[in-house]
C-alpha cells in the first residue's frame, strides 16, 4: 500500500485535506494558521480578465495578418 499520513486520514477518517493537515498539525503540537481566502480583487489593482481580453484579441488579430510563405503552401500540395 502507497500513501502518506494525509492520504490514510483523508481515506480512513473521511477528513478533507485541509482537515487532515490540522488533525495531523495538531497531533504533535503546532497550530496552522487560519487560510481566509481572497475573494474579491485587491482595491486599485488591475482588471486581469480585461487584460487577458485584450492580449488574446491582439494575438488573434495577429494570426489572421499572417500568411503562410508561399514556398511552404506549394510544397504541402
Amino acid at each position: 500500500m502507497h500513501g502518506n499520513a494525509i492520504s490514510f486520514l483523508i481515506e480512513y477518517q473521511g477528513l478533507g485535506y485541509v482537515e487532515a493537515v490540522k488533525d495531523l498539525a495538531e497531533s504533535v503540537g503546532m497550530k496552522m494558521p487560519e487560510f481566509e481566502p481572497r475573494i474579491k480583487k485587491p482595491e486599485g489593482g488591475p482588471d486581469l480578465y480585461e487584460i487577458m481580453k485584450r492580449a488574446c484579441d491582439y494575438y488573434r488579430d495577429q494570426l489572421k495578418q499572417r500568411r503562410a510563405p508561399s514556398n511552404i503552401s506549394r510544397a504541402a500540395a
